[in-house]
């Protein structure tokens, strides 16, 4: 199950969903709320942004058994693969339970709230547009609260997650 980043065109994800079917496995993007075909003028909403992602986390864990219901695909081995928003996503997903047999983290970790609130690029737009809907900090800060992977990270098994993070990442 692949988890896509914050860009609209899930550019990434679509290429490390089409790269893994490439290797002969099978690999399911998921949409996240408000992206791709999930993508609709009340989702679009900025102020749904974190309910979005607390929804995305449910239909991450959802998808795996979804995905393992399909004849082809082995239900002993099971992944799943998210990036940067997606990774955060799957952060979370992987410290709530241990539904995947293996996680992987790229350009993501913890600590959303600091992200949003003092990141660069795409994080420090996201804050700019939340603050112009009329999300407060202290509103950004309970409801990151509510999906931060850090607080879930000592339940995630080392043997069998992987995350990449880039060194001098300023998002």
């Amino acid at each position: 199950v692949v988890v896509h980043e914050s860009g609209r065109g899930m550019t990434v994800g679509r290429l490390i969903a089409r790269g893994l079917n490439g290797q002969g496995l099978h690999a399911f993007l998921l949409h996240m709320p408000g992206y791709g075909a999930r993508r609709n003028e009340e989702t679009s909403k900025l102020e749904l942004f974190i309910p979005s992602l607390q929804q995305a986390i449910a239909d991450v864990r959802r998808a795996r058994d979804a995905v393992v219901a399909l004849p082809v695909v082995d239900p002993t081995v099971v992944g799943v693969q998210g990036t940067s928003l997606g990774g955060f996503v799957t952060a979370t997903v992987a410290g709530l339970d241990h539904g995947y047999d293996r996680v992987f983290i790229l350009l993501a970790g913890g600590n959303l709230q600091d992200v949003i609130l003092n990141g660069a690029k795409d994080a420090a737009e996201t804050k700019e547009k939340l603050l112009a809907a009329g999300v407060t900090e202290e509103q950004i800060k309970e409801h990151a609260r509510q999906i931060e992977p850090l607080r879930l990270a000592h339940r995630i098994n080392p043997q069998h997650t992987w995350l990449y993070s880039g060194k001098y990442d300023n998002v």
